[in-house]
């Protein structure tokens, strides 16, 4: 499947709702980060990098920790965080909250690389 937006049907107890969610050959690449985060730049261009260097499309979803709209789940994560298929790249995974910076700096493009072609979906 090419990237692009995906509708998927999901709900409770018979509700059914809409959702989006951005793919990219079949897995679902997201980075989540809070605004003024000094190394978010850095992660976009090692996602940018992992995904040419792939040869897929250069394409994922981002998330905010400060915006309201992100889930809250992704506000545990320290920043910046790219989770591929919803897994950590580094393994780290959530942490106790809060907005706090990664102690190592953003992922690497290896790291995310390594993701890609580790995913059961790509």
């Amino acid at each position: 499947m090419p990237g692009g937006w995906e509708e998927r049907q999901s709900g409770a107890a018979g509700v059914s709702r809409l959702r989006l969610e951005w793919r990219v050959q079949g897995v679902q690449i997201e980075l989540v980060y809070f605004s003024g985060c000094p190394n978010v730049d850095a992660a976009r261009t090692a996602v940018r990098a992992a995904l040419q260097s792939a040869g897929l499309p250069e394409a994922w979803r981002e998330w905010d920790q400060t915006d309201p709209a992100t889930p809250d789940g992704l506000c545990d994560y320290a920043s910046p965080t790219v989770l591929v298929g919803g897994v950590d790249v580094t393994g780290a995974g959530p942490g106790s909250g809060g907005l706090r910076c990664c102690a190592g700096g953003a992922p690497s493009a290896a790291a995310i690389g390594a993701a890609l072609r580790t995913s059961p979906s790509t």
